[in-house]
Parts: structure tokens; sequence; C-alpha cells
């Protein structure tokens, strides 16, 4: 008995001595001798390096042994930030390895970094690394949501041997904002993905059912950190020649331009950046993809790709949106500037607004609109924040303008609590008019379940000009309740089941009316090898018109990326919807499929391709297919050839039918940090028009260039 009782202490000493060893503290040394970034690890240039192997499967296992070996070293000096990773790997061949376009690395086996640079524990960078130092990077926010719209320029280096790959990175000071001096504290997270085995490896112990994402970072204390300045003058040029030809009257339309832009960027200390933009370019590279936009009550959104407007620092993300910058068209100029240190984070930016129709705002006529926009926070240690955040339109000496308040706190025990009120007041030539909205949210997480309540209202009179509020005049109630059901075991194929029922009731401002009640139920399956499939359901009872018409959609998606040359997903679904013409609304049989895939034939090559099919009978028929091939000849030079089209045929005659498709091949050249040049062409081709009677036929064409320069001025 005592044998035992000794042997169960000693069994609990050493579980006890494990763990710690993987929550204490790291000790980032200041060195004086720099590594060379060329993906081979020299013990020597690392020996005064903080190094480690103790790493821990995260997924599928909790918290267990890795399959596979990962060691990892972490410097600084006045200039960087270095991270190195050896990655081995007991069967080579099986290794996904394959070049890849930035920020596009879900299938290959790579090193995650992670910095909470102010260790706020509310946000982090994260910059990524495949086994050719190929990168990814970005700004992480909430519970683990990605965001890859900032490029963060960084140095990378990796290289493959019969035994793995080894990876290193060196981040400037100066590419990133961040707390400085002596012994100060960051939070450090590094994780090795291995696709092949649906495997996720952490540097530290990792809590499923811990609320706040960064309390599962290491605490990280780094030497002598400095605060220094940073001044970039990167000035562009862009030439566009163009022509587009109505082929309804015959008439040719030909634009040969030929701009500068200047973009300036000021860093006086670690924690403020200014920026300054002059009459940037930004439509020349990114297209958004096409949506289907027929039978929709309300608008689709498009997400922000202009690099000026994108902002590391998230200035804003509450659900009531009053802050989307896509709003802004065709600035003149632009400037912004961030802050944050300690607690504290300010944001601030205006914008000049070139020729705005006046139709957008109800006015008349077409002036330049002026835009603004500040926000203010402050963090209640790791789990608690509060910000007050205002938005500006003016145009023609009329003005929206929109205060919010938002508060955040996120209990010990799993509850979170978010709370957002927001008034907006808005110049009219008819009056002013005003009116609030609120948010109001409080969940439950652990390991197995989530529970959720939130409420949102909008206003009648609610406008956010400089947001993205697709309805107003309505109050809304909604609830979800979630189940993770794992296995006892992680050897086996079948991973975990995610089981889910949700729901709401909406009702108008006044609560006179019930405008919806939907129900939401599904259940979501995790397989090995990179396999997932979900079953769902929606059934609405919806008010239109003066009338309730009731609506279901049930559809099937699955996703697999089990395979190293091939990967996609593919959803169906099919139901009853609601044909939303006020003179006759009706409930029609709808079918819904979807579909992407990639196709990776060697290291260099990526074929991908998309498509929607949208069905509703005696109504509509919108299909939308995209094609597209990129070859990646190494990190610095591809091509890309996209091709889309959409067709929209409606079934009543007296209704525009609708086709539209471009081809887009580009080619992008970057020799070092400093130097940026894309070409390409593009053709498009629209045409809407009723039986016999075309409304409108163009054709354009045209080729565009764009080099840019960097100017490191301190």
């Amino acid at each position: 008995m005592k044998k035992g009782i000794i042997l169960f202490l000693i069994l609990i000493f050493s579980v006890c001595v494990a763990w710690s060893a993987y929550v204490r503290e790291w000790r980032i040394p200041h060195i004086t001798s720099a590594p060379e970034i060329d993906g081979i690890i020299e013990y020597e240039e690392w020996a005064g390096a903080f190094q480690t192997q103790e790493m821990l499967q995260t997924s599928p296992g909790n918290n267990t042994e890795p399959t596979e070996k990962t060691e990892v070293f972490m410097a600084s000096d006045q200039d960087n930030i270095y991270i190195a990773a050896r990655c081995y790997y007991q069967n080579i061949e099986s290794m996904r390895l394959h070049h890849c376009s930035r920020d596009e690395m879900e299938d290959v086996d790579r090193i995650h970094i992670y910095l909470d640079s102010f260790h706020t524990r509310d946000k982090a960078y994260f910059f990524i690394v495949n086994p050719y130092g190929e990168q990814g990077d970005g700004i992480i926010t909430g519970y683990h949501q990605m965001d890859f719209s900032n490029d963060i320029f960084f140095h990378s280096k990796g290289k493959t041997y019969e035994w793995g790959y080894t990876v290193e990175v060196a981040i400037p000071f100066n590419s990133i904002k961040y707390a400085s001096g002596d012994e100060v504290a960051w939070g450090v997270l590094i994780r090795r993905y291995i696709p092949e085995k649906s495997e996720e490896v952490s540097s530290m112990v990792f809590d499923r059912g811990e609320v706040n994402y960064y309390k599962n970072f290491n605490k990280a204390f780094l030497s002598s950190v400095p605060s220094r300045g940073n001044l970039v003058l990167i000035p562009g040029v862009t030439g566009v020649t163009s022509s587009t030809e109505d082929l309804l009257d015959g008439g040719v339309y030909k634009e040969d331009d030929l701009s500068g832009e200047v973009n300036l960027i000021y860093e006086p200390t670690s924690q403020m950046t200014l920026k300054a933009t002059y009459n940037p370019d930004y439509s020349t590279v990114e297209s958004d993809l096409f949506q289907v936009d027929v039978n929709n009550r309300y608008p689709l959104f498009f997400e922000e790709k202009r690099p000026f407007f994108l902002e590391e620092t998230n200035p804003f993300n509450g659900p009531i949106n009053i802050y989307h910058t896509r709003a802004i068209v065709n600035p003149l100029w632009g400037a912004k500037i961030s802050y944050n240190r300690g607690a504290n984070a300010f944001f601030a930016l205006a914008a000049l607004d070139e020729d705005v129709p006046g139709e957008r705002f109800g006015a008349d006529g077409e002036e330049d609109a002026l835009w603004g926009f500040t926000s203010y926070k402050y963090n209640f240690g790791a789990d608690g924040d509060v910000r007050g955040s205002m938005s500006l339109r003016s145009f023609d000496g009329r003005i929206n303008g929109v205060a919010s308040v938002e508060a955040n706190y996120r209990f010990e025990n799993g509850f979170h609590t978010h709370h957002q009120a927001v008034w907006s007041r808005t110049e009219t030539e008819e009056g002013d008019i005003s009116s609030p909205a609120y948010y109001s949210e409080m969940t439950f997480d652990d390991d197995v379940w989530h529970f959720e309540l939130n409420t949102l209202g909008v206003g009648p009179d609610f406008r956010a000009d400089m947001g993205f509020i697709p309805e107003t005049g309505f109050r809304r109630y909604y609830s979800i309740n979630r189940m993770v059901a794992r296995p006892g075991r992680d050897d086996i194929f079948f991973k975990f089941a995610d089981i889910s029922m949700s729901g709401y009731i909406k009702t108008d401002w006044g609560h006179s009316r019930r405008l919806e009640t939907v129900f939401e139920p599904y259940i979501t399956f995790c397989f090995d090898k990179n396999l997932r499939a979900r079953i769902t359901g929606e059934y609405k009872n919806e008010f239109f018109n003066g009338s309730f018409y009731r609506q279901r959609f049930n559809g099937f998606w699955v996703q697999s990326n089990t395979f190293r040359w091939i990967g996609g997903s593919l959803f169906w679904g099919r139901g009853k919807q609601l044909w939303y013409d006020a003179a006759a609304p009706e409930v029609c049989p709808f079918t819904h499929m979807e579909g992407d895939f990639s196709l990776r034939p060697n290291r260099m090559l990526q074929a991908f391709g998309r498509f929607i099919i949208s069905r509703m009978e005696e109504k509509f028929k919108a299909d939308i297919f995209g094609l597209g091939m990129k070859v990646q000849f190494n990190r610095t030079f591809w091509i890309r050839l996209e091709y889309q089209k959409m067709q929209v045929d409606m079934e009543d005659p007296s209704m525009p039918d609708r086709v539209e498709y471009y081809l887009y091949p580009l080619f992008v050249y970057q020799p070092n940090s400093l130097i940026s040049l894309s070409t390409g062409y593009r053709y498009g081709h629209g045409e809407t028009s009723l039986p016999l009677l075309p409304l409108e036929d163009s054709r354009s064409k045209g080729w565009f260039m764009k080099l840019s320069y960097t100017l490191d001025l301190i």
C-alpha cells in the first residue's frame, strides 16, 4: 500500500514537473553577432539563442506527445527578432512540400510564429514560413481569427534535408509595432502544422476551454528592445492603356494614363505610426470575386484589399460595423495615425474622396466627400477592454456622424460578455435624423460546450455611411448551443463531431410585428487525413410585403485535403426560398451548389477553380465560374492567369439577362524588399439584354503596369 502511494506521488510530481516545463517563462537573449538567414542552422551561429525542444501535440491530441520532433531557437539584437526551427520528419517522402503564394499555405508543412508584441493578450502578429522560406503573415484577433490582409516585411529562408527541413527568420523591429525597453514582456507562440497527419504542434500547453486564446502563449522577456525612429518614402508610378468598345453603337473610347503616387510612413517610436498617401492607385492589381446578386434583400459585403486602408492594429471590429473603408471609393489623399502604449491604443484616419455621386447620400450633384474615423481603446488587463469610436462623412456641407462605445470582458469560468451601444445623426435636405443601435452578448465556452445569447437592434433612422449596415429598423434575439464530442483515443480515423442548434427571432423596432423566426441545426464531422463533412439545415418563417412565408433549406458540405496534389470543397443544398418581388412574392424550389479545388501537379504549378450554381424554379438561373493557374518560379517571380464568368438568365421576359466575364493575366517581379513590379492585361465583356432588345453590350481591354520603390530615409 505504501509503495503504491509513493509511486502515485512520484507520478503526480513527474507530471507537475513536465507540465511546468511548458508553462515557464522564456528568456530571449540579446545577441551581438547576428545569424545569417540562409536556411542553414549552424549551432555555432545560434549558440547564444534561447533553445527548446519542448513541444506538445495540441490537435488532434490534447497536449500529448507529438509524432515528429521540432527544435526552436530565438534571439534578438538592435535590428531584428530571430527565430529558427529544425523540423524532423520520419517519412520524408510523404511530407507535403511545394511552392506557395503568399498567405496560401493551408496544405503544406509549415511553421507559425505568433508575437503579442505589447503583451495585451487581445491581438498578435503572425508569420508563416514553409520549407522553401516562402511567407504568410497578418494579424490574429479574437479566438484565432487570422486576418491575412496585411503584408509585413521580414526575411526568411528554408532548406530541405533527408530528415526534414529547417527555416530561419529575421523580423525587423521596423516592420512591427511593439513595447520596448529592458526586460520587456511579449507573448510568443511557436506552432508547427503537419497537414499529412492533421497534426498541430505547439510550444505551450493549450487549454481548449480557455476563452482568451492569447493566454495559451508563452510569456517571453526580451532584453534591450530598442525604441527607434523610422521614415520610409515609397514613390510609385502606374501606367494604363485601355479601350472600351460599345458593341451597340460601334463607339470606341480609349484611355492612356500615366500617374504617380507617393506614400510616406513615419514611426517616431516603436509605439506610434503615421502614414500618408497622395493620388494612390487602388484598382489595378486586385479584383473582387463575382457574387450572386440576384434576389438579395440586403447588399453584398466586399472585403477591403487596398494596402493603405489595411490597419494592422485592428482599430475596429465591433458587431455593428461603423468602419468599412470600401465606402471610400476614389481617394485623392489619405492620412492615419496609430498609437499603442501599455493599456492604451489610439487610431485615427482621414481621407478625401473625389467626385462622389450625391445619390449615395440622398443628395443631388457630384462633390468631394471627406471621411474620418477615430478610436480609443483601454485594456483592463488580459481579459477586459473598453473602446470609444466615432466615424464621420461630410458631403456638400451635410454630415453623417456615428458614435460607438464597446465593452468586453472574459471571466475565468469560461463566460464572456460583449456589449456595444451606437448612436447616429445625419443631416439631410429634409432635416436632421438620428437613431440608436445596440448589441449585447453573453457566451460560455469550455472544452465541450458553447452557449451563446445575444441581442441586436438597429433603429429605423440609423445611418453609418462609413460602415456596413445592411438593414435598419429591427431587433433580433439569437441563441446558439453547441457540443463537441470527441472519442477517447487520438489514433482512430474519427476525430470529433460538432453538434449545433441555433435560432433567432427578429421583430420590427417597436416590437409590434414579428419579422423572422429561424431555426438552424447542423453537425460537423472531422476525420483524419484533413477530411471534414457537415450537414446543415435552415427553417425560416419570414414576414414580407404583408404576409408570412415558410422557407426551408438543407445542405451537405464536404472538404478534403487528403492528398498532397489535390484538395477542395463542395456544398450542395436544396429547399424552398422566397422570391422577393413586392408585386408577386412567392416561395419557390431553390437549389444551390458551390465548390472550389486546388491542383498541384508539381512544386511550381498550381491550378485552381471555383463555381457557384443557383437555381430558383421559374425565376432565374445564375452561374459563376472561375478558373486560374499560377506558376511560381521562385520567391521573387510568378505568373498568374485568371478567368471569371457570371451569367444570369431570368425566366421573366421583362427582366434583363446578364453576362459578364474577364480574362486576367498578371506578372509579378519582386527581386528584393525595395522594388515591386506588376504588369498584366485585362479583357472583359459585359452584356445586359432583354429578348430581341440588347440594352448594353460592351467590351474592354487594356494593359497596366505598376512600379514602386521603397526609400528607407531613417
